[in-house]
């Protein structure tokens, strides 16, 4: 590809060059000569290098075309001389067979434009759809775990205060290390029943507030 646009920097009336040589390389197979897929680029470009000396005033050299093409210039040359043979060196275009094949390029490239235009059209709606989801998730998620740490900061308030003074009551007397250990299994067997820490259930986190079982 980078080669080809050398190519068409350089010579003149490039449309109509690239239009004849698409015609030859037709005519090309009708001969039943076959091209390997690996020679059909440079057999292209030999083409258009072949159209522009028979279309255009000012003639560039085979040596100039293999530099621009960056192809030596024996290879250039036999590649020449092979689509001459094979066509009996007979590479004049009609002009009716050039009006219908840039009628079906024209067709060609305005489909593939308005192809690419609702490509385009659609890769930028999924875009925008993926950035609005991405924000409802991290609304979603912020307040999730907003509402997850109020509920913690409740059950902790709660721990310090009522189960402290039910297990008091419970044990009749204040006994510091049964009171503590009645409080943390009671409030452990309270939690897993009536409070869910996330989707997998995941019991509360101690926190500072709250007793450790081997103090």
């Amino acid at each position: 590809m980078n080669s080809l646009v050398k190519v068409l920097k350089v010579i003149e009336n490039g449309k109509i060059c690239i239009v004849s040589s698409l015609v030859i390389i037709d005519k090309l197979s009708m001969t039943g000569a076959t091209i390997p897929p690996e020679d059909l680029n440079w057999t292209l470009m030999v083409c258009i290098c072949l159209v522009s000396k028979l279309v255009n005033d000012n003639v560039y050299s085979n040596r100039i075309f293999a530099y621009l093409l960056n192809l030596d210039i024996t290879e250039f040359n036999k590649l020449e001389q092979k689509v001459l043979r094979t066509l009996n060196f007979n590479v004049s275009v009609e002009e009716e067979m050039y009006n219908v094949y840039n009628e079906e390029i024209r067709k060609f490239s305005q489909t593939q434009s308005e192809a690419l235009r609702c490509n385009l059209a659609e890769f930028r709606e999924n875009k925008k759809k993926i950035r609005e989801f991405k924000k409802l998730k991290h609304a979603h998620h912020s307040s999730e775990t907003a509402a997850i740490l109020a509920r913690r900061e409740k059950y902790d308030g709660d721990f310090t205060d009522i189960h402290m003074q039910k297990a008091i009551e419970e044990q009749g007397s204040f006994n510091a290390k049964a009171v503590r250990l009645h409080c943390v299994s009671k409030f452990r067997f309270e939690s897993y029943n009536s409070f869910t820490f996330g989707k997998s259930g995941t019991p509360p986190m101690r926190s500072k507030t709250q007793p450790r079982l081997d103090e």
